[in-house]
């Protein structure tokens, strides 16, 4: 994705500053992510939230697109990136 867009003749520069989506899932209720600083919240239905540093954007789209959130959680996320607990 560019940073630049057009309007009007004029060069404007935007930054993302998160994606929230809400998960299917039966344990996890949502994932956002942060691209300028790779982070990633997990947050559950349970209402903990989880903080993972140095996360690339791939890593957030395939949580967001598998079949199954909890189990690509578990497998690509969980343990593999640092992280603390949030709430």
């Amino acid at each position: 994705m560019s940073d630049e867009a057009f309007y009007k003749g004029y060069i404007i520069y935007v930054k993302e500053v998160s994606m929230r989506v809400l998960l299917n899932s039966t344990n996890l209720s949502e994932a956002i992510y942060y691209p300028a600083t790779k982070i990633l919240e997990v947050c559950f239905h349970s209402g903990h939230v989880y903080r993972y540093a140095g996360v690339p954007r791939n890593t957030f789209q395939e949580l967001v697109d598998s079949e199954s959130a909890g189990r690509y959680y578990n497998y690509a996320i969980k343990g593999q990136f640092p992280s603390m607990r949030w709430f």
